[in-house]
């Protein structure tokens, strides 16, 4: 793997984990649903609301 590569991969690395860290700071680190259907619910809400804030900001 070259240097360029591993920067690429760093980078995309880097960008995975701030999203990751952001989203949790916003909505924590636990879901309140059990059933994985409710899961996938809770979690596609937050993903929507996320972008929605995200596209404010930037925009």
């Amino acid at each position: 793997m070259g240097a360029r590569s591993r920067i690429v991969e760093f980078s995309k690395r880097w960008m995975a984990e701030t999203v990751t860290s952001r989203f949790k700071t916003l909505f924590g680190e636990h879901l309140l649903s059990r059933k994985l259907r409710w899961i996938d619910i809770e979690l596609m809400s937050k993903a929507y609301i996320y972008n929605i804030l995200l596209n404010k900001i930037t925009s």
